[in-house]
């Protein structure tokens, strides 16, 4: 016949599995589905995912009705139950601070009286706790199993904010020019989407869009290589950037081809912008030992309202190679 520790332990696996199996559920929402179902299960009112930033406890996800505390809220590491057992690879259970060896522990001051806790390592490093408690004494103790689960939670909670990060990384190096960390040409088209959509619905809204082509990059690359060509290219973004309004969007379209989304930008402001740039990429530049001049031809396009993202790219890209041509 089971013992009430074994049917304790399949209870608890039981409704967690449940939670994590739901593929309705975003990360967060299983974490916090997760808390909810822990203090549950443990008996306490609160449940926190912690990060531990040096001497400081961040809240990071938290179940807690009835409580005042909130995502983002932070305390002194040393006067919470974390900081008992953040060090350690085991789970800390307590049923009575009062009652216990902590009772003249600063954690005293929380208010709390029952706790139970882990701390979580995400990708091979020490991230926070996996904590839950309330601020009376629990009456039954915790168990064997409950400590077991406690380990099985941290190790699955470690997994998923691993693999969270994981997937920020991919948003990142799907919208970014891995080169220059800039917007990439598809996050430049899906902005210009965003700015037609903004004039279906509001057509005193104008924006501009200026493609620019660097003059002289291909000897450049030529006669010094692609990896000075590189670092060239990483120093025009910067000039570049250093001329752009907050407000206004750069993105390394492909090549030696950047886009400038202006903002509420009439074509009269948007060829003071291209003579700025102009005027930028013309002053030489030090890359390693050698001195590079280039310059650059700058086409512009004036939303009228018609056409795609892709159609106003191109118009500017046209603009782009009759200055060009009107150079060499």
């Amino acid at each position: 016949m089971p013992s009430k520790n074994d049917v304790h332990q399949l209870e608890l696996m039981q409704t967690i599995f449940g939670i994590i199996s739901r593929r309705d559920l975003s990360i967060d929402q299983q974490i916090e589905e997760i808390l909810k179902a822990g203090s549950s299960l443990f008996g306490e009112q609160i449940g926190i995912v912690s990060r531990i930033d040096g001497d400081t406890y961040v809240v990071e996800h938290v179940y807690a009705p009835g409580f005042d505390i909130q995502k983002g809220q932070m305390f002194e590491l040393e006067k919470t139950f974390c900081s008992i057992m953040v060090g350690s690879d085991r789970p800390l259970s307590i049923e009575d601070v009062n009652k216990s060896i902590y009772r003249k522990h600063p954690c005293i001051e929380t208010g709390l009286e029952s706790y139970i806790g882990m701390s979580i390592s995400v990708e091979g490093e020490k991230f926070g706790t996996l904590n839950f408690s309330s601020p009376s004494p629990k009456e039954q103790p915790f168990l064997d199993a409950d400590l077991e689960f406690m380990a099985t939670l941290c190790d699955w909670i470690g997994n998923v904010l691993g693999y969270s990060r994981m997937l920020d990384r991919l948003n990142i190096l799907a919208s970014q020019d891995s080169l220059t960390e800039l917007s990439n040409r598809s996050i430049i088209l899906e902005l210009i989407e965003r700015c037609l959509m903004r004039h279906s619905v509001d057509k005193s809204y104008v924006f501009s869009i200026m493609f620019v082509d660097l003059d002289r990059f291909k000897q450049v690359n030529d006669k010094l290589g692609h990896h000075i060509g590189d670092l060239l290219l990483n120093q025009v973004a910067q000039r570049l950037q250093s001329v752009m309004r907050p407000s206004d969007r750069l993105g390394r379209y492909g090549g030696d081809e950047f886009v400038v989304i202006l903002d509420g930008v009439t074509e009269h402001n948007a060829n003071r912008a291209a003579a700025r740039i102009r005027k930028a990429l013309s002053v030489g530049f030090n890359v390693r030992e050698h001195k590079i001049e280039i310059g650059a031809s700058v086409g512009i396009a004036v939303n009228d309202g018609e056409g795609s993202a892709q159609e106003l790219i191109d118009k500017a890209d046209r603009s782009m190679y009759e200055e060009k041509n009107a150079k060499y």
